[in-house]
């Protein structure tokens, strides 16, 4: 679906679906890589992991080559994303690079109030083996395409020995009955409430398959009123972005508008919008109509249908 070839309000609404073979983030999922903790391979950088296939200099002068190019939307960070997770605590041990060990002040006080309950239940042990968080500030990292906003970690599963040591949900050594018990606690926490447990084992309720998640489980917290940052407002970075883009010869208002929606939602790891997500359409929206739009009609002027229904050329 081409620039302003439906620019309606509800052009998302209910199934989401601008259109036959639209291929805007609301109407499909995109794909990442994924490196866990517990390996050595190469890491992998956030958004520069995510392309669209397919993505041209659509109606570039015949003179320029019109080959595929990846959007890389502007980097993320704030330096909200500066308490060192402290440990090892009181019912958890550490594992992992401690430099990648920093979050929001709210998301440590969780996984501590986590922690203290998990000792209250298990005096003797096991304890809880927490791993990367965000680095500080919120700066890229090479191991994950998200974790950037200081609201996500990494825990391993329980083992039946009690070691803190890396266990798959396959491994003999592994325990579903305390991997449960786990993930119980960490929806019970009174801190911040859990957007999604990322785990590959479909008999532990309160978890989501997702592929490379058999050996931890992802924890993504939800920020409190008090440490949300704003997620709406277009930034100067979003708007420099946005004319980058058209510059080089970008046309399609969907990709732009997936691209600094997911810069601001690294969390999502490109995760599609669900018709029941009316918050998250409601800015998806707002970035089309507010900031992409706008752009795009300054950039190329307004919209002008041609003879064969295309607009300003573009379907």
């Amino acid at each position: 679906m081409g620039y302003f070839a439906d620019t309606r309000d509800d052009s998302i609404v209910g199934s989401l679906g601008c259109g036959p073979g639209c291929q805007c983030s609301p109407c499909r999922g995109l794909s990442e890589s994924y490196v866990d903790d517990d390996t050595s391979g190469v890491g992998r950088v956030g958004w520069a992991g995510y392309a669209w296939p397919g993505l041209e200099r659509v109606g570039a002068p015949a003179a320029v080559v019109a080959t595929p190019t990846p959007l890389t939307a502007p980097a993320l960070g704030t330096t909200t994303i500066n308490v060192l997770l402290p440990g090892p605590g009181p019912g958890y041990d550490l594992y992992g690079d401690r430099n990648h060990q920093y979050g929001r002040a709210d998301t440590v006080r969780a996984l501590q109030t986590i922690a203290a309950a998990w000792q209250r239940a298990h005096p003797s042990g096991p304890t809880i083996g927490m791993g990367n968080i965000s680095l500080f500030g919120g700066a890229p990292t090479p191991y994950h395409a998200a974790h950037r906003q200081g609201l996500e970690i990494d825990i391993r599963p329980m083992r039946r020995d009690g070691r803190n040591l890396p266990v798959t949900s396959q491994d003999p050594a592994y325990s579903r009955e305390l991997t449960q018990e786990l993930v119980s606690t960490i929806r019970a926490n009174p801190i911040l409430p859990i957007r999604v447990i990322l785990f590959n084992d479909p008999m532990v309720r309160g978890v989501q398959q997702y592929p490379g998640h058999d050996n931890h489980l992802h924890v993504g917290f939800l920020a409190s009123a008090a440490s949300a940052p704003p997620t709406t407002r277009p930034t100067g970075q979003d708007v420099a972005f946005v004319r980058n883009a058209i510059a080089r010869g970008e046309r399609s208002a969907n990709r732009l508008t997936d691209a600094v929606f997911y810069a601001h939602h690294p969390e999502r790891r490109g995760r599609p919008i669900t018709s029941a997500e009316s918050e998250r359409i409601a800015e998806w929206k707002s970035i089309r109509s507010g900031l992409i739009v706008p752009e795009l009609s300054q950039a190329l002027g307004p919209p002008q249908p041609s003879a064969t229904g295309t607009v300003n050329g573009r379907r």
